[in-house]
């Protein structure tokens, strides 16, 4: 599995990391263990600077949509920071940035340590 993620109930943080080419359905796996672990609420990383996304342009509107589906569920999302070094993945984690509508802070960084001082700064100012 490329994907793998851990969960910090204590610290409210989901960590994603990809290894490996990362496809639709390993996101849609991921969205679904999340939320049946408890995670949704959480601020989340998902890095994916040791993998690649194998994500079309509808598989990224598909996975975006998917957010909107919560958001209108009114269930809590915690901000998201997105790790990706590769031009490509930054250009498919800006779509997918620009296309989930849901009402939480969400931002591409290229480096682990930046995303992971966005998150704790944003959790320290007492953001969802």
């Amino acid at each position: 599995m490329p994907l793998h993620h851990t969960i910090s109930h204590s610290k409210r943080l989901v960590v994603a990391l990809v290894k490996g080419s990362c496809g639709r359905a390993d996101i849609e796996r991921y969205f679904a263990e999340v939320g049946t672990e408890g995670g949704g609420p959480y601020a989340k990383i998902f890095d994916v600077t040791q993998g690649d996304f194998t994500l079309t342009r509808e598989d990224v509107q598909i996975l975006a949509t998917r957010i909107g589906e919560f958001a209108e569920l009114k269930l809590p999302m915690g901000p998201v920071a997105i790790v990706a070094s590769s031009d490509e993945s930054r250009a498919l984690a800006r779509l997918f940035a620009r296309n989930a509508p849901a009402d939480r802070p969400i931002a591409i960084f290229s480096e682990h340590h930046e995303a992971r001082k966005w998150i704790e700064t944003l959790s320290a100012a007492g953001a969802p």
